[in-house]
């Protein structure tokens, strides 16, 4: 970038870029940009451990349905029998996911398995980064499995954890990298781990709309989750995201938790439901 105290600046020609009719141009594209960002519609995402809870969230009108085990950890894979279950009841819902665990100790069949059932797949990556930029393993590993479950008709979508330095994950540039070498239509921000601290305890809003502004250049929706509040909605909803993603803040509350906890283990709330897609 050129030091504006530089004498030589004063040497160099005008550019075209400064004549009127170009400023002109400039400033009706950065406005046409702008509006184009506004029509991104952020969805709901909500996910859900059982048939039950498909059914009400799904008679609720949420946009996107995701199916995962909390129990398991933050993206923890729900039995193949509970797989197949919500997948058939969930059939013709126009998005739906499931969570695969993390791609460290994920075995390939598996996924093979949830390939027919769920058209996204999404899959942590903790305990895979190295420190080593030049080390090609577990990007290696991620893109043959994403090529071999998109010819088995289901997408494979990254997950970076916003406190990767206290799981051994990849930062979130890297993974977005990968993104990119895929062609991966959503990536996913979220925590591995699940306290009192949410996503915005680890990135900034600034931090956040860089990376859904960089993702956007190659068609790739960031999808926000992470001990979501309700009252975060406004601020990250400014930010244009694809979706919301929570879990913990549309369940019953539990009592024998301290009260920072989120129950994500509890059964779904339909009134939370309900209040979180009044506010989407």
């Amino acid at each position: 970038m050129r030091n504006p105290n530089e004498t030589t600046r004063f040497a160099i020609p005008p550019s075209p870029s400064c004549h009127p009719a170009f400023v002109h141009a400039k400033s009706v594209q950065a406005s046409f940009d702008h509006a184009q960002s506004l029509l991104v519609t952020t969805k709901l995402l909500i996910s859900v451990r059982n048939t039950e809870e498909a059914a009400v969230v799904r008679r609720s009108g949420v946009d996107w349905i995701d199916l995962k085990e909390p129990r398991a950890g933050a993206l923890g894979r729900p039995s193949l029998s509970e797989a197949v279950a919500v997948a058939e009841l969930l059939k013709g819902h126009p998005q739906r996911s499931a969570a695969l665990g993390e791609l460290w100790d994920l075995d390939e069949q598996i996924a093979f398995d949830f390939a027919p059932l769920f058209p996204v797949l999404k899959v942590g990556l903790s305990r895979v980064g190295s420190g080593d930029l030049n080390e090609p393993k577990w990007q290696s590993r991620f893109e043959s499995l994403a090529t071999k479950l998109r010819e088995r008709g289901s997408e494979l979508i990254p997950v970076a954890y916003a406190d990767w330095s206290i799981c051994g994950a990849p930062t979130v540039p890297e993974i977005q990298q990968v993104a990119r070498q895929v062609g991966a239509s959503h990536m996913l921000i979220d925590t591995f781990v699940k306290d009192s601290r949410g996503l915005l305890n680890w990135l900034s809003l600034d931090d956040l709309q860089q990376v859904i502004e960089a993702a956007r250049e190659f068609n790739c929706g960031i999808v926000l989750a992470g001990s979501l509040k309700i009252a975060d909605a406004p601020q990250l909803l400014m930010l244009h995201p694809a979706a919301l993603a929570v879990r913990g803040a549309v369940c019953h509350s539990d009592v024998t938790t301290a009260p920072h906890v989120q129950s994500r283990t509890t059964s779904i709330d339909s009134s939370k439901v309900e209040l979180w897609r009044r506010s989407i």
